[in-house]
């Protein structure tokens, strides 16, 4: 499914992106960064870093909107209609120590820990 979906999302990547990208990822990221704070370091120039935290963000993603955005990338039946089955129905629980917790709805968000998700959650 990540094979068929990839070179939609693929339109719409940010150039700068490593996520999601062959040949990218979080160490290309960070080496791209300072190679960029280096050279300003070497002109002279300020730099600023922000850092973001996204945890929990994956859990907010608005499964219609999702779908959405996947049928303006090109994504039409029977493809949408599997991917509205997969984003919504969801149930969760935890497990601790072999205790587990009641069953709970996901309402929102992206299945964490599937291939998919990382890619869904860039366009969510």
């Amino acid at each position: 499914m990540a094979s068929r979906l990839v070179p939609h999302v693929k339109k719409i990547l940010y150039l700068f992106q490593h996520g999601f990208q062959k040949g990218k990822s979080w160490v290309t990221q960070l080496i791209e960064v300072f190679h960029g704070i280096g050279l300003a370091l070497d002109r002279g120039l300020e730099s600023d870093i922000i850092y973001l935290d996204f945890a929990k963000a994956v859990d907010s993603v608005c499964p219609a909107k999702l779908v959405s955005k996947l049928t303006t990338l090109g994504i039409d039946a029977p493809l949408l209609s599997w991917f509205y089955s997969y984003l919504t129905g969801r149930r969760q629980r935890v497990v601790t120590n072999g205790t587990f917790s009641n069953w709970a709805d996901a309402g929102s968000g992206v299945p964490q820990g599937s291939l998919l998700a990382p890619i869904l959650f860039a366009h969510g």
